[in-house]
């Protein structure tokens, strides 16, 4: 049942996603049609660059914004809300229910990013900032794409361990969910401060003599330990969704 919920769930969030998803393609499309010419984008008329650039920004934040708001959404409808009594009447476990929404999520997480991406490796010149000058942890591509993958696991299981625990009070579920989930980021920003060291402080963008933005940071911090953590939170939220799902779920 993992696959088909999965399948249902990453069909439905992608579908809802695609105008937004072709939004974004279509603004990168139109970016490079108006280079033509014209060499890179720091040879552009200014005025043409801060439209262009106002237009990326404004598309890539709706699509941050709404994918969370339909994730949210799914998880909501379809264990709680007006799909609950066929999703979890069906022979479908917690574990199905919770890993088959959230592997589809990461994966709409990944495509979005990606397709955010694509603008401002024409804007910016992406291609030329090393992941290493983002991490203290040296140049391990892969590793770094681990801990990616660790922050947003856990904060997307932390979410529906919110929503899980505001359900206890359906009266006033949406402003404890809400209020639960502030307090978790309160939380995860108190647990992870001692690791985080002076790499929380600052990263600066600033544009070379070519015009390819360099990223840099302050020295410090353990994003070692930062991962380590991540999966902490993470494996507690999991084991608690599936224990609410199991224990106080009520669909009728």
């Amino acid at each position: 049942m993992l696959k088909k919920v999965f399948r249902y769930d990453f069909t439905a969030l992608f579908s809802e996603m695609m105008p937004l998803l072709l939004a974004a393609l279509a603004v990168d499309l139109i970016f490079l049609y108006s280079l033509r010419g014209s060499g890179t984008a720091q040879d552009m008329p200014a005025a043409a660059y801060m439209i262009v650039s106002l237009v990326c920004f404004a598309v890539m934040i709706a699509m941050v914004v709404v994918l969370f708001i339909r994730q949210m959404y799914h998880f909501y409808d379809d264990v709680y809300g007006r799909h609950a009594y066929f999703m979890m009447t069906l022979p479908v476990s917690e574990d199905a229910a919770i890993l088959g929404r959230l592997l589809s999520a990461f994966l709409m997480d990944v495509i979005t990013f990606g397709i955010c991406l694509l603008p401002l490796m024409h804007l910016y010149g992406m291609p030329d900032v090393s992941f290493s000058t983002l991490f203290p942890s040296g140049g391990d591509t892969a590793l770094q794409f681990v801990m990616l993958a660790a922050a947003v696991l856990s904060s997307t299981l932390a979410l529906y361990f919110c929503i899980a625990l505001g359900m206890l009070w359906p009266a006033h579920h949406t402003v404890i969910s809400i209020i639960c989930f502030v307090l978790f980021f309160a939380l995860n920003s108190w647990l992870a401060s001692p690791f985080m060291g002076e790499y929380s402080a600052v990263l600066t963008m600033q544009a070379d003599a070519g015009g390819t933005i360099m990223i840099t940071r302050l020295q410090g911090g353990a994003p070692g330990w930062l991962t380590v953590l991540d999966v902490i939170i993470g494996a507690v939220c999991y084991a608690g969704t599936r224990w609410l799902l199991r224990n106080r779920l009520n669909v009728a």
